[in-house]
Order: C-alpha cells, then structure tokens, then sequence
C-alpha cells in the first residue's frame, strides 16, 4: 500500500517536442544518439532503417512520399528508475523492444534507437521518422498515442522485472 505523500519510484518515458525539428535537426539528432562518448555499437539498433544510414534512408521515404515540410521526426527517451538493478546487455533487449513497438505502432515506420551510459541512469533515445514508409501518412502522436504506447511499454518492463512508466493520462 502506498502511503500518502511517499515517493513512488518509477521509469519515465518522455516525448520530447522541440522548436527546431527540421531536416537539419534530424541530422544532428541521428549523430548525437550514435556518438559513442555516451553509446557503443553494440547498443545501436535500427527497426526498418540501418544504423550506418538512417539519416538518408529516412530522408528518402520522405522524399518518395512528397512529405519534405513540416515537423521530420519524433524523440522518445525512455529511463529506468533508478534503484532498478539491469545491465546494458537486458536493458537493451527492452530497448529493442520498445524499438520495434514504436516502429509497428498505428502505422510502419523507421525507427532508431540508442542506449546511452553516459549518465548515472540507463536511458534510451528513439528517433522515429514521422511518415509512414508504406501508406505515406503521418503519424499524430497526441495523448492517445502516448497513454496507449506506455501501456505497451510498461509491459515489456514488466516482463524485464523494471518498474513501470509513470502514467499521467489516465
């Protein structure tokens, strides 16, 4: 039971919404996820795209689809709490499930994801292209969105034995 006014320990996992979320910043933020001062190869993935090419193969779907304006991508970090005790090696494999979540969820897209040990807590970061590389269309990450792909995350951190995500909308 929980008591009143007591701190409950939980993962978070963010949607990060910038002013600048460009062609340009989609570059940057593809070489800031991959720099290997706070990831390593081996904790790089890519669900639909390369980890070697993501910038341009994403930039390709885009231009096939005629979708070269507007917001280019999507930043998701995911954290443990940090009194959770996983290694890199399990993290990533929630990581990479979390990675193919995102990639298959309400549409197909591209998605690359990097865990980072450059801090005191294992957090990954997601760079999802925001159109669809099937259909074309663009994927609406509203509050739906979000409450229903924490519900699915929070059950591969289940399965991993991590605490959930905390759940503002509910």
């Amino acid at each position: 039971m929980q008591l009143k006014g007591s701190l409950i320990k939980m993962a978070i996992f963010k949607v990060i919404n910038q002013k600048e979320n460009d062609y340009l910043s989609l570059h940057r933020k593809v070489n800031y996820i991959e720099n290997f001062c706070a990831t390593s190869e081996n904790l790089i993935y890519g669900t639909n795209v390369s980890c070697f090419n993501t910038y341009k193969e994403m930039m390709l779907v885009k231009k096939v689809f005629n979708q070269s304006n507007g917001k280019a991508y999507n930043h998701f970090i995911l954290s443990v709490e940090e009194t959770d005790e996983v290694t890199e090696v399990d993290f990533m494999d929630v990581a990479i499930d979390v990675c193919d979540m995102i990639a298959t969820f309400r549409g197909n897209y591209q998605v690359l994801m990097a865990v980072h040990t450059d801090t005191d807590i294992l957090h990954v970061h997601y760079i999802a292209n925001n159109i669809d590389y099937i259909e074309g269309s663009r994927v609406n990450v509203n509050r739906s969105y979000i409450y229903e792909i924490k519900c699915k995350i929070n059950e591969s951190l289940e399965l991993a034995h991590l605490k959930p995500i905390r759940m503002k909308y509910c």
